[in-house]
């Protein structure tokens, strides 16, 4: 973990700036912000097989639900002070800040593992993140994903490891291999192509080796998954 992080409280690190890397001798490394996991990590060229799984999103939404209840319970409470909400965020957040942070560590620790990496992140506009800027918003979703986004984007920065946006418009609904629309449900992608083999797969996984290669091959992949459309 970088030293940086050591001192942060409530608040999530700003994202750093997202540069253009040179496509030679690279590996492109997608990540996906998923369903059931909370990263899901694939590179360039890959099978399903080959991602890797970090974090169960299950941990982080059994803090936050904990937490939005008992703070809506305040909010609910005539006469309550606002030091009350305040004490019952400096419990909880932590917990969620540092099981966050396991998560990032094992990213990088993942991408890293690939030689010469270049990190592939949905490009997303987006703000500093506080951990409780969308406090009247109950759902989880509504912070995670900046806020996960801005942890791997500043832990890559202080790691060196390369960084790119690739834009993640249909990333979890088109195939990874013949580029075909497929139909999502809540864990899985099936392809549309009866010509194609994948069949039914992972969805975070699909979408994690999308990323990979919307990365590595840019504009001419979108210019595939359009004529293929």
């Amino acid at each position: 973990m970088s030293s940086e992080r050591q001192t942060l409280t409530a608040t999530l690190p700003a994202s750093t700036p997202v540069e253009d890397v040179a496509a030679v001798e690279r590996t492109y490394v997608g990540i996906d912000i998923g369903e059931k996991t909370l990263a899901t990590v694939a590179p360039a060229g890959a099978t399903p097989d080959e991602a890797v799984a970090v974090g169960d999103e299950g941990v982080i939404r059994g803090y936050w639900n904990h937490l939005s209840k008992t703070t809506a319970r305040l909010d609910e409470t005539p006469g309550v002070p606002t030091s009350a909400e305040a004490a019952v965020l400096a419990s909880d957040w932590p917990l969620i800040r540092d099981r966050l942070f396991e998560v990032v560590d094992r990213v990088l620790d993942v991408v890293e593992s690939y030689p010469r990496p270049v990190l592939v992140r949905e490009a997303l506009d987006r703000r500093a993140t506080a951990a409780w800027c969308y406090r009247h918003s109950r759902e989880l979703g509504a912070w995670l994903i900046p806020a996960l986004l801005e942890a791997i984007d500043s832990e890559a920065a202080a790691r060196g490891v390369d960084v790119i946006g690739a834009d993640p418009f249909r990333s979890s609904r088109v195939c990874y291999r013949c580029l075909s629309d497929g139909y999502l449900d809540r864990r899985t992608f099936a392809c549309g192509n009866d010509e194609c083999d994948v069949g039914i797969i992972d969805r975070d996984e699909n979408a994690a080796l999308v990323l990979a290669d919307r990365g590595r091959f840019g504009h001419r992949r979108h210019f595939y998954e359009e004529n293929h459309a």
